[in-house]
């Protein structure tokens, strides 16, 4: 119930509406498209902690993928004999519900290259489940 506007028109206040926040943070109201500008937040985190306290993960390589959720257990120092009971289950799945709506996500999706790009480069590697949704997305 706090957004009013519809998905192209909130992506499309966004500059005004964050010039006007009272705070930012990565929860901010309205805040569609920066909020998914995850270098900004991992830069900021880079400044406050060692390397071996960060430990960057992409959702679409551990969703469903026991064997990487292990090496992050591991990494924890956790027991990595748990098993999520919701492993293969899909949550909160996407809807769009309109050609508009898909041009507007389309859009805001492949507005994410320049942050994607230097997410890889701080990584040392390709992001390659973005890199072919984005690819899904220009065909």
């Amino acid at each position: 119930g706090l957004e009013s506007l519809n998905f192209a028109d909130a992506l499309l206040a966004e500059p005004d509406r964050l010039q006007s926040a009272l705070f930012t943070t990565s929860v901010t109201p309205y805040a569609y498209r920066k909020r998914g500008q995850y270098i900004d937040y991992i830069n900021d985190l880079d400044k406050l902690l060692d390397q071996d306290q960060l430990k960057i993960i992409i959702f679409e390589e551990y969703a469903g993928n026991i064997g990487s959720i292990q090496k992050l257990y591991r990494w924890l120092d956790i027991n990595d004999d748990f098993i999520p009971p919701a492993l293969n289950e899909v949550v909160n799945p996407s809807l769009v519900k309109s050609e508009e709506q898909a041009e507007s996500f389309k859009n805001l999706a492949l507005g994410y290259q320049d942050s994607i790009y230097q997410l890889e480069i701080r990584l040392g590697r390709k992001i390659d489940a973005w890199r072919q949704y984005h690819k899904d997305l220009t065909v």
